[in-house]
């Protein structure tokens, strides 16, 4: 059987969506923080941009009616912010302690990876050296252990449908295949100290 839901937001309108975040500490542009959401058009040109609300942007996703909703760090308040097609802010999805990935089915049911306020996904994403992979290796470890990461489903409406939490330890990433199959990169974290001490 060859599934193909043909309804891809970013294909269907020729558009591409682009979350951006620089810390002003790393890589070329070291003068200026920098949050915004941007829409291009398929040739690279601007259609739309803002910097509204956001707050280290890391994962969008967009519906079949242009809503972008866009999991961000927050500076210390994670959440997941809704723009309409215009990119004019709508407000919080509620119900969310600590986003990760985003994405969004062809029914437009929305699939957020939830850390229940126990890891920063952006601290995850930025980890650059040993200690800082020891300092939320813990976090993640306890979280695996209380079975408190899980992926929350919401209707188009954003009333929470279900939770998916079967065979689920640290999700990193989701995705749905050509046939609405979601698709979870999911890791574990075992107990370790350093040197095996």
């Amino acid at each position: 059987e060859i599934c193909d839901d043909g309804d891809d937001a970013v294909r269907r309108e020729d558009n591409i969506y682009v979350a951006e975040y620089n810390d002003a500490e790393q890589g070329p542009e070291q003068d200026q923080v920098l949050s915004r959401l941007s829409i291009y058009d398929s040739v690279g040109g601007l259609i739309d941009r803002t910097d509204e609300n956001l707050e280290a942007p890391y994962r969008l996703a967009v519906d079949s009616n242009q809503r972008v909703f866009v999991s961000q760090a927050g500076d210390g308040n994670p959440q997941v912010l809704i723009f309409n097609s215009s990119l004019d802010y709508q407000g919080v999805m509620p119900g969310i302690d600590s986003p990760g990935s985003i994405v969004i089915d062809k029914f437009d049911f929305i699939h957020v990876v939830e850390y229940s306020d126990r890891v920063d996904f952006n601290e995850f994403l930025t980890i650059s050296n040993f200690s800082d992979a020891i300092a939320i290796a813990e976090d993640i470890y306890n979280g695996i252990q209380e079975n408190v990461f899980f992926i929350r489903v919401f209707s188009p409406t954003l009333n929470e449908e279900n939770l998916v939490e079967d065979y689920l330890e640290f999700p990193i990433d989701i995705a749905l295949n050509q046939c609405a199959t979601m698709v979870v990169l999911n890791s574990n974290v075992q107990a370790t100290t350093p040197f095996g001490i």
